[in-house]
């Protein structure tokens, strides 16, 4: 855990993707403790700490937005200046995966690759996202 935050905590615009609230607030709890630069926005923010949390990220003075999947599910709000994409677990929804991959702008030509952190209770997840004859590949 404090490997990757230092990790992510080297890098500019990382999104994290929570697949729940609870995995959302102890991953709030984890980049705070460690006293990462940070916004986080999810499902019960107003409009209000959306936009700050948002500005905060594109400008720069956040370097990791943490966002609940069900703030996608909700509002679909496209990120800008996504970097770096991670998922703290794979979202409920496969096609979540493609609508977070959009929002990673890099150079064009650049593949990006996700970062997903998926334990060994998350076959059905990776599942639903990657195919069943890929999920013994990613699970190893």
């Amino acid at each position: 855990k404090e490997n990757i935050l230092k990790q992510l905590a080297a890098q500019n615009h990382v999104l994290l993707v929570a697949s729940n609230y609870f995995e959302f607030l102890r991953v709030k709890q984890a980049l705070e403790d460690a006293e990462v630069s940070h916004a986080a926005i999810s499902e019960y923010c107003d409009q209000k700490q959306v936009t700050r949390a948002r500005s905060r990220f594109f400008d720069g003075h956040a370097r990791i937005l943490l966002v609940s999947e069900r703030l996608h599910f909700f509002h679909r709000f496209v990120i800008k200046s996504v970097k770096r994409l991670v998922f703290y677990a794979l979202p409920s929804y496969a096609h979540f995966v493609a609508d977070f991959v959009e929002m990673v702008r890099v150079k064009e030509g650049v593949r990006v690759a996700p970062i997903v952190l998926v334990s060994a209770l998350d076959g059905g997840k990776v599942e639903r996202v990657f195919g069943t004859k890929n999920v013994h590949k990613i699970m190893q």
